[in-house]
């Protein structure tokens, strides 16, 4: 697991939705009022790209057709990085938005960071399925929260759901939350869908 490569067609949607403002500022003068509770979603971006990953220094991608619009001129929001979110790497990478690593929770190095629960376990065509649950159990590094559903005979994801707290090192992000789901068949293992939540830290309050 330490060395991981894909080479696939995406479909990527990104959207922005802003809400619980304090303050905004009004066109005409460009002076700071109050601004509403909520706004709502002020931009949209579809696209249809082919990606090659080889590592987090090494990614290509071509992009056959996209569509965006809204009333935030958000032209960069379209290339948010969605490189390799795998909890098996011994560290996964918010490229462009925090250089240093956060530590995966099912790397092998992962049991001196984090502390263990199992929640349950269920069945799914007939496979077995343990729901674990993972926080961190150092305050100084940068770690996750979350769970993730293994199959029992395989250690491998089904699905997941794990963010990076308010409490972290990141700068202008307040939080970031990433959810997988993945489908094995056919004796393939891929992922099928992932959404990555960005919550902004806007003039520095959170």
């Amino acid at each position: 697991t330490k060395y991981r490569a894909y080479h696939t067609k995406t479909y990527m949607r990104n959207e922005a939705v802003i809400e619980k403002t304090p303050l905004e500022i009004w066109a005409v003068s460009g002076v700071l009022i109050p601004g509403k509770e909520n706004i709502g979603t002020v931009y949209t971006g579809e696209s249809w790209r082919e990606q090659k990953y080889l590592n987090r220094f090494h990614f290509n991608e071509r992009v056959y057709a996209k569509r965006e619009g809204g009333s935030v001129a958000a032209e960069n929001w379209q290339l948010l990085p969605a490189y390799d979110w795998s909890l098996f790497n011994d560290k996964i990478y918010f490229n462009g938005i925090f250089d240093r690593g956060f530590y995966s929770p099912l790397s092998p190095k992962s049991h001196s960071n984090y502390k263990y629960k199992i929640e349950g376990s269920y069945f799914l065509n007939k496979q077995r399925i343990y729901r674990l649950e993972f926080s961190p159990d150092n305050d100084l590094a940068p770690l996750f929260t979350g769970t993730v559903d293994i199959i029992d005979s395989l250690w491998l994801p089904l699905q997941s759901e794990f963010y990076v707290p308010s409490s972290s090192p990141l700068e202008l992000l307040d939080s970031v939350q990433v959810l997988q789901s993945f489908h094995f068949g056919g004796g393939k293992y891929q992922l099928a869908r992932q959404r990555v939540n960005y919550t902004l830290a806007v003039l520095g309050l959170k």
